[in-house]
C-alpha cells in the first residue's frame, strides 16, 4: 500500500516527474578522523528536491525507513516541496548512511555504508504513471544492485505508456556495460560522468576525442556527460556531440553536482528548453554547488540564476 503526500500544485505548463532512485544520509567529513557533518543524499534524493525547489511538480516513490534518520529525509523532502509515494518499509528496515571523505581538491569517495544492502523501492503502482510528464530512475546501479529484478520490465512499462524516461548511472562497474545496454532505450536520455561511460563502452581513452566518439557511438537517445573541470559532453538525439567547456571555479566539494546537472536538465527538457540549451543552464547551477560545498545552497543564494532557469517556463 503506497502512501501519497501531496506539497506541489500541478499546472497544465508543468507535467509533473516522477523520480526513483536512492535516498539517504552522507555522513560527511574533510579529513580522516575529522567531525562529522550529517546531511540528505542520494542521488534521487537530490534530484527530485532541487527539481521541486525550482517550482516543478515532483514526486520520489520509495521505501523509508520508520527510524530517526528516515524522518530527517522525510522532513527534508516535504521541505523541499516532494511528494512522496510512500511504500511500507521491509520489517527492521534502518535508513541508509554513507561515510563520506572529501579531500582538499573537492573530490570525495565512500568510504563505507550502512547497511550495505538497502531496499530503496517495490515496483511503483500503475497509478504512480497517471498523469506523468516524465519519469527519471537515477541512481540506476544502485537501484539494480538492491535487488529489483522487476526494474527492466517496468522501465518497458514506462515507455510502453509513452512516457518519455530518464536514466542516470552512478558509479558503473566495468562488468556492469551490458546491463546497461539491457535497459536504456532508444528514445531514452541517459546521463552519466566520464567514468561511468568509459566503463559502460569499454574505454581506455579519457581524452575529449576518444570520449566525443563514444557518445556519438553509444545507444540511446540524449546522453549528458559530465567531465568535472573539462565541461559536459552533450549528444542531442541522432546528432554530433556537443563539448561545453566547464565554468572556472573554486572546488569545495563535487557532492551532488551530477544530481543538480541532471535535476536541472530534466526539468528544463520538460519545459521544452533545447537540450543544449537546457544543459548550458544546469551546467552553471552545477558549478554553484560545486563552488559553496552544497547541493542546494546556489538554490537560496543564486536568485538570478534561479529566476533565469523558472523563466524557461513561465
Amino acid at each position: 500500500m503506497a502512501m501519497g503526500v501531496s506539497t506541489t500544485a500541478v499546472t497544465p505548463a508543468r507535467p509533473p516527474l516522477l523520480v526513483l532512485g536512492p535516498f539517504l544520509v552522507d555522513r560527511v567529513r574533510r579529513e580522516a578522523g575529522g567531525p562529522p557533518v550529517d546531511v540528505p543524499g542520494g542521488n534521487g534524493l537530490v534530484v527530485a528536491s532541487v527539481a521541486a525547489r525550482l517550482g516543478w511538480p515532483t514526486a520520489l516513490v520509495g521505501q523509508l525507513a520508520d527510524d530517526a534518520l528516515g524522518g530527517v529525509l522525510r522532513e527534508s523532502l516535504l521541505g523541499s516541496g516532494v511528494d512522496l509515494i510512500l511504500q511500507k518499509p521491509e520489517p527492521g528496515l534502518e535508513t541508509k548512511r554513507a561515510e563520506i571523505l572529501v579531500d582538499g581538491d573537492g573530490a570525495w569517495r565512500t568510504v563505507a555504508t550502512h547497511p550495505a544492502r538497502y531496499p530503496y523501492l517495490r515496483p511503483p503502482g500503475p497509478d504512480a504513471l497517471v498523469g506523468r510528464g516524465a519519469v527519471l530512475a537515477t541512481g540506476l546501479c544502485s537501484l539494480w544492485r538492491s535487488g529489483p529484478a522487476w526494474l527492466r520490465a517496468w522501465l518497458l512499462a514506462v515507455r510502453g505508456d509513452g512516457v518519455p524516461l530518464g536514466l542516470g548511472l552512478n558509479r558503473l562497474l566495468p562488468e556492469e556495460g551490458p546491463l546497461v545496454d539491457a535497459v536504456v532505450g532508444w528514445d531514452d536520455r541517459l546521463f552519466c560522468n566520464r567514468e561511468e561511460l568509459m566503463a559502460w563502452r569499454g574505454l581506455r581513452d579519457p581524452g575529449i576525442e576518444a570520449l566525443c566518439g563514444a557518445v556519438g557511438a553509444a545507444p540511446g537517445g540524449e546522453l549528458v556527460v559530465s567531465l568535472g573541470a573539462e565541461g559536459v559532453l552533450v549528444r542531442p538525439r541522432g546528432l554530433t556531440p556537443v563539448h561545453l567547456p566547464a565554468e572556472p571555479v573554486a572546488v569545495r566539494s563535487s557532492l551532488g553536482a551530477g544530481d543538480v546537472l541532471c535535476a536541472v536538465t530534466t526539468v528544463l527538457r520538460l519545459a521544452g528548453v533545447p537540450l543544449v540549451q537546457a544543459v548550458t543552464l544546469a551546467q552553471r547551477a552545477a558549478a554553484r554547488s560545486v563552488r559553496d560545498a552544497s547541493w542546494d545552497a546556489w538554490l537560496h543564494e543564486e536568485p538570478g540564476l534561479v529566476a533565469e532557469i523558472r523563466s524557461a517556463w513561465s
